[in-house]
């Protein structure tokens, strides 16, 4: 306030306040994500090639099964084959938007199945704990015992039926969601010793409304990095399974299988084996700097960005 000559009392006009607007952890983690140039560019690279997987088969003029007579075997840079074609005509770009659909496919179905499995057998180990837990990790510990790759490879040859992209990933995911169950067990074992989990308790919440509610919306950042680490993992071990012969079978096909087709012909025709190469290593780096991108941020020791 300020006094006048007349003695009148005068109001000074109040300054202006400055707030910080308070952020939830998410919202600090995609900032600091979207900081990290390297896990960005990582991700705009990985969105392009998903636009051009399944938006490119709308406009360009061959499908995938298609064959050109006129154009066998023909390198890359032909009239309306820029990547090239195989033996019998079949146009490799068309080919490899193919295979990175179905390589795609797969990997978010094992997310999808694995992270399911892993999260619920997590949860109830690192939950309940005592014999719970007991029973639940050795059964993990014995199953991890088992070679993945050896194991599917058995199962595959036994129901060659099953070698669809659905097949595949259901055969990768039963066998690989052992590593997620054993981060959300000891993040489980941490967070169920929490303040809010107590309060919880005391309110009368059940056991199903803490997990779901408390618990894994607080795993969250684990959960993440696993799943896009497994979904590159998942990408490489369907084109293993596809390299050794027992990938996607019939007529479809996979970034794997078209692999391993080219290696057999990379000295007379190495087009049909370095371009999808490269596209599958492409698709498996930027899952993996992603993957690392969303680590960071999500990671409670990481700097706070400025």
């Amino acid at each position: 306030m300020a006094t006048t000559t007349a003695g009148q009392v005068t109001t000074a006009p109040v300054e202006r306040e400055f707030t910080v607007k308070s952020r939830s952890q998410t919202q600090q983690a995609l900032r600091r994500f979207l900081h990290n140039k390297l896990a960005v560019g990582a991700l705009i690279l990985y969105v392009a090639i998903l636009l051009v997987a399944f938006v490119g088969p709308l406009v360009y003029g061959f499908t995938y099964e298609e064959q050109d007579s006129a154009a066998l075997s023909a390198g890359p840079g032909t009239l309306g084959h820029p990547f090239g074609t195989d033996e019998i005509g079949q146009d490799l770009l068309a080919r490899m938007m193919r295979g990175i659909q179905r390589s795609t496919y797969i990997s978010v179905l094992f997310v999808l199945i694995a992270g399911t499995l892993g999260i619920t057998v997590g949860a109830l180990a690192g939950y309940f704990g005592k014999w719970v837990d007991n029973v639940l990790m050795r059964f993990v510990d014995v199953v991890l015992t088992i070679p993945i790759l050896i194991a599917i490879i058995v199962i595959a040859a036994n129901f060659p039926g099953a070698r669809s992209a659905l097949g595949i990933a259901l055969f990768i995911a039963l066998l690989g969601w052992m590593d997620l169950s054993r981060i959300v067990r000891s993040t489980f074992l941490s967070l169920r010793e929490r303040e809010y989990v107590e309060a919880a308790h005391a309110l009368g919440a059940s056991n199903r409304r803490i997990i779901l509610k408390h618990l894994i919306p607080n795993s969250l950042g684990q959960i993440i990095v696993w799943c896009t680490l497994g979904a590159a993992a998942a990408v490489i071990t369907e084109a293993a399974l596809s390299y050794l012969g027992y990938g996607v079978s019939g007529s479809d096909t996979s970034l794997g299988s078209l692999v391993s087709i080219g290696a057999q012909a990379a000295e007379t025709r190495p087009w049909l084996f370095y371009f999808p190469g490269m596209a599958l290593l492409l698709i498996v780096l930027s899952i993996n700097l992603i993957g690392d991108g969303i680590r960071d941020a999500f990671d409670p020791s990481a700097n706070r960005t400025r």
